[in-house]
């Protein structure tokens, strides 16, 4: 087992004076890295490739730990982080044209440190964008599915789903969507299927729990349910409306452009760009939408 911490150090013209770790607010940084040689480890802060799979919350096997120095963690401070973690991403395919780090290992990924630079640009903050992966939350695991078809990552996942207090009142719809993590539930004719691709595990799950996951104890529906439907309701308005205003051959050009002319023009830098707007948005609603979206909302004393 190794220990790496983070390495905090001035830049530019403060080089030599005291980096402020306040400086850093609103930057995701590790501290610390417990790691060890077989270890599961995921991607952070770091969106290195997502098209070619080594994106935030990519999970891997550390395959090797490498250092510049034969010393390794033992050496001084700014001497701690390796060179770099070679990790095993079965997510990772190489770009068309670019070569593995690794021929007969094609998945093998040498991880480098991570440097942050802090928001009024005097000091850095350098460390391993790994986290230990013990488990994964359902929307981590987006786009991933368990299942016995050749290339799938995982054969079974165990899924701790909380009670149905948690997802009424946080995460409404949170079983569904863990339930689809699946290709299969097993055998229709076995009580208890030994190749389903879905299994639960906590002291919360019941059939009750998997079959009503939208009302309250009272019967009523969650105000979650009921504010969830009339969202989809006027996405579905819109959608009508949109439908009315422009012809199919006009909506199939608005498609086809809109993306390549942002990324073509000055709109956006890249895909990592355009989903770090569209989290802006979300979380820094401008005022417009910061009125609308309250009345699909709950308040935040609702459940206190």
């Amino acid at each position: 087992m190794e220990w790496h911490s983070v390495l905090l150090s001035a830049v530019g013209s403060q080089k030599g004076s005291n980096p402020y770790p306040s400086h850093f607010f609103g930057k995701k940084i590790l501290f610390t890295l417990d790691v060890c040689v077989g270890a599961h480890v995921c991607l952070e802060t770091a969106n290195i490739d997502p098209n070619s799979g080594l994106f935030v919350g990519a999970i891997g096997k550390v395959i090797d730990i490498v250092y510049d120095k034969s010393v390794g963690p033992n050496g001084d401070v700014d001497e701690r982080l390796p060179k770099y973690i070679v990790v095993d991403f079965p997510s990772f395919k190489p770009p068309p044209g670019i070569e593995p780090w690794d021929k007969k290992n094609p998945t093998h990924v040498p991880i480098p440190p991570y440097t942050h630079i802090c928001g009024k640009g005097c000091c850095t903050a350098t460390f391993m964008p790994l986290q230990i992966a013990y488990a994964v939350t359902i929307h981590r695991c987006q786009g991933l599915e368990a299942g016995f078809d050749e290339g799938d990552r995982w054969t079974r996942m165990v899924i701790d789903p909380s009670d149905t207090k948690w997802e009424i009142s946080q995460n409404l719809g949170t079983m569904y969507c863990s339930n689809s993590r699946g290709k299969t539930f097993g055998s229709k004719d076995e009580m208890y299927p030994q190749d389903s691709a879905i299994y639960w595990t906590g002291c919360n799950i019941s059939m009750e729990r998997i079959q009503n996951c939208k009302r309250k104890q009272d019967g009523q529906p969650c105000e979650s349910f009921k504010k969830r439907a009339r969202w989809v309701t006027h996405l579905e308005e819109k959608a009508e409306k949109t439908k009315t205003n422009y012809s199919k051959r006009k909506m199939d050009e608005i498609t086809k452009t809109t993306y390549a002319a942002a990324m073509s023009g000055d709109l956006i830098q890249d895909r990592n760009d355009l989903t770090r707007r569209i989290t802006d948005i979300i979380t820094n609603p401008n005022q417009k939408w910061k009125k609308a979206k309250v009345d699909y909302e709950i308040p935040r004393d609702y459940f206190s």
